[in-house]
C-alpha cells in the first residue's frame, strides 16, 4: 500500500456518508473516485476518469448528476452512493 496517498479501502461507508454531508453544503454536484492502484502516482485509470469528466464539461459546458453516478474505473458503486 501507499503509504502517502489516502486509501479507500474499507472505508466506503465513510467516504459516502461524507460525500453525502458535502452535497447537503453545496449547490451543484459532488463525488468521490476511487480507482484500483496502490502507486502514488496517477494511473491510467485516473487519467482515463479525469479525462471523461474534463472532456463533458468542455463539451457540454457542465456536469450533471448521471455523470457522477457513471464514473468510470470508481470501485465504489454509485447506486451506493447516493
Amino acid at each position: 500500500a501507499d503509504p502517502c496517498c489516502f486509501h479507500a479501502c474499507h472505508r466506503h461507508g465513510r467516504i459516502r456518508e461524507y460525500n453525502r454531508w458535502v452535497k447537503s453544503q453545496v449547490a451543484g454536484n459532488f463525488a468521490t473516485a476511487s480507482t484500483a492502484g496502490n502507486q502514488h502516482e496517477v494511473n491510467e485509470r485516473d487519467k482515463v476518469l479525469i479525462g471523461s469528466l474534463v472532456n463533458k464539461l468542455e463539451v457540454f459546458g457542465g456536469l450533471s448528476a448521471a455523470d457522477f453516478a457513471a464514473i468510470p474505473y470508481n470501485l465504489i458503486a454509485p447506486e451506493r452512493m447516493q
